[in-house]
């Protein structure tokens, strides 16, 4: 077989090879593999000895040139991780390209919810009864605190979410993320890290050419918060994303600007690039 014929194999068990399913234009393939192509990892990422812990993987999907059909696109994927017991994570390292929008690990909250989700890729998140684990825009090394971990059950599933942008004009774009994650016995840290989404669902853009400032007030009820890393989220239109410390029910200290390099506020020169949002940790 040849390279374009291997690729379409694995396009259509990736998509979860359905009987009659047509997932991938073949001429983007024949471009790739003909020399217009780039590629996410030139070769890919070591993984973890298999001692420290395993490395996951979504991928390979492919982009049209920018300005084309496709030259931009978001799956979903659910991941069964077949855990032999139950363990803890204390660092993952997300590893993806500078094309790249966004990539988030979600959990399934049992293994029934997540039966009832399709293998392979998928537009659309079909997500209920999900929970996050990590969201990153940017390669980030997420080491822990030390005494902190997540707890992985044995029966965890995940559900994977790369969104990717083709910025080349004239090369195909092949997609990818790694994930090393790293592991020890349960039982060995103090505290268990938690990852939380606060959207906010009230946002409606008046068609007027003004900037609109928006905000959303979160009240923890859960007693003392040990907050470790902080990170925003915004799509085209997003001008700014700033998170501050409520102090006597009024707006205090400011913890997170997305318009400075790693989120710190106070930077010389700010800018805002919503497709590359920085995580402060």
């Amino acid at each position: 077989l040849s390279e374009v014929e291997r690729e379409l194999i694995r396009q259509w068990v990736l998509f979860g090879a359905k009987p009659v399913q047509t997932v991938i234009d073949e001429q983007l393939l024949v471009d790739y593999y003909g020399g217009q192509g780039l590629a996410s990892f030139d070769t890919p990422p070591p993984a973890p000895d298999p001692s420290e812990g395993f490395q996951i993987k979504m991928g390979p999907f492919f982009l049209a040139p920018a300005g084309e059909p496709l030259d931009e696109r978001e799956f979903f994927q659910k991941y069964e991780l077949d855990l032999p017991e139950a363990l803890e994570v204390y660092r993952m390292e997300l590893l993806f390209s500078s094309y790249s929008h966004h990539f988030i690990l979600f959990d399934y909250d049992s293994p029934s919810v997540a039966q009832n989700v399709a293998p392979g890729f998928r537009p659309e998140p079909y997500h209920q009864g999900i929970s996050y684990t990590a969201a990153v825009q940017e390669p980030t090394d997420l080491l822990l605190p030390q005494g902190t971990a997540f707890l992985w059950g044995e029966n965890m599933v995940l559900d994977l979410n790369s969104h990717y942008i083709n910025y080349s004009a004239n090369q195909v774009y092949q997609a990818e993320v790694y994930v090393n994650v790293y592991t020890q016995p349960s039982g060995t840290a103090a505290q268990e890290m938690q990852t939380t989404l606060f959207a906010n669902f009230d946002i409606y853009i008046p068609n007027d050419g003004d900037l609109h400032t928006f905000s959303k007030t979160v009240n923890s009820n859960s007693g003392e918060v040990f907050l470790w890393g902080l990170m925003g989220h915004t799509h085209k239109y997003g001008k700014g994303y700033k998170v501050y410390r409520r102090t006597g029910g009024q707006q205090g200290e400011l913890l997170y600007d997305a318009s400075c390099p790693q989120g710190i506020p106070g930077c010389v020169s700010p800018y805002f690039d919503y497709q590359h949002i920085p995580m402060r940790l």
